[in-house]
């Protein structure tokens, strides 16, 4: 029998393995104990770099991506969107219809947002990937711990619930409405904790924090930069639409604050500046409640001296 060469051993060694390399039989470089590739992956965590209004932005492909958003606002008949990610009802959309930058009309929150009945938010998590489900029930614990909403478990007798769905975007509808069922959609980029309370918070009654009537004192708008199909998401709520606003300080790093290139042309031209230049990069990167997010949901359902 001819005997095989050390040399041409090794080299025919060394191509098999370039070629299963190629067709990805074995990893390129050094091989990882699980421990490594765990913490790789705690690194590159998903969205880590964006700020809460690119991970929605992205959920739905871009603000390029017309038929995506289209296709979000007619989700249901007169429905219309604040912020591409909360749904409006016919009845908050009309109220909104007469928005002008000064201010809209006057109209008093109780005709614009409605709190839920007895403080109480019946929810169908069985739409959610299982795997999603400890996540959402830490939001929900977050909410509860200074408030005093609570979030329950559907039952028949519940008249009005939300319901989470795995769809398109994310989004929810702004405090409840006068359906039985509200969606609150999740889709695959959305599961992040971040996005969770701020969705969350929608569905409780919260608006953007950037559209807030005491705004100005806080930021400022170059409408210059904004992409013109969205310069209606930087009009301000009037004072008697949102009565209770002077009473807890605008937050920067609110849940609900946007980033400082929110709804932009290109991505890079900054639409917000903050006028504290300290706390600008931090906006809409907070990953938890605010004291002040807290104030607002305890003074929208009455919570003070509440057991």
């Amino acid at each position: 029998m001819t005997k095989t060469s050390p040399s041409v051993l090794a080299v025919f060694l060394l191509l098999s393995l370039c070629f299963m390399q190629r067709i990805g039989a074995v990893p390129v470089g050094p091989v990882m104990l699980e421990e490594e590739q765990q913490g790789e992956n705690e690194v590159r965590q998903p969205h880590a770099d964006k700020t809460i209004d690119e991970i929605i932005v992205d959920a739905y492909g871009g603000l390029e991506a017309e038929e995506a958003v289209e296709e979000f606002r007619m989700m249901v008949e007169g429905v219309e969107t604040e912020g591409m990610d909360t749904l409006l009802t016919p009845e908050q959309a009309a109220i909104l219809h007469n928005a002008a930058e000064g201010g809209m009309s006057k109209r008093r929150l109780a005709t614009f947002i409605t709190p839920w009945a007895g403080r109480v938010v019946p929810y169908d998590i069985s739409g959610l990937p299982a795997e999603h489900h400890d996540m959402m029930m830490e939001a929900f614990r977050e909410w509860e711990m200074d408030t005093c909403v609570r979030f329950v478990s559907a039952q028949p007798q519940h008249q009005h619930r939300i319901f989470f769905s795995d769809g398109n975007g994310c989004s929810s509808f702004l405090g409840m409405t006068r359906w039985s069922e509200q969606p609150v959609t999740l889709g695959s980029a959305c599961h992040t904790k971040a996005v969770y309370l701020h969705e969350l918070g929608h569905a409780l009654g919260l608006v953007h924090e950037h559209r807030l009537p005491q705004r100005d004192r806080y930021i400022t708008v170059d409408f210059g930069n904004v992409n013109p199909r969205f310069v209606d998401q930087f009009y301000k709520y009037s004072a008697s639409e949102i009565p209770d606003a002077e009473q807890v300080t605008y937050n920067l790093r609110s849940i609900m604050h946007y980033g400082k290139h929110a709804f932009s042309k290109d991505r890079r031209l900054q639409t917000i500046y903050a006028k504290d230049k300290s706390q600008e990069d931090l906006m809409g990167t907070s990953e938890e409640l605010t004291t002040s997010d807290i104030e607002v949901i305890n003074l929208l359902y009455n919570c003070n001296g509440w057991k």
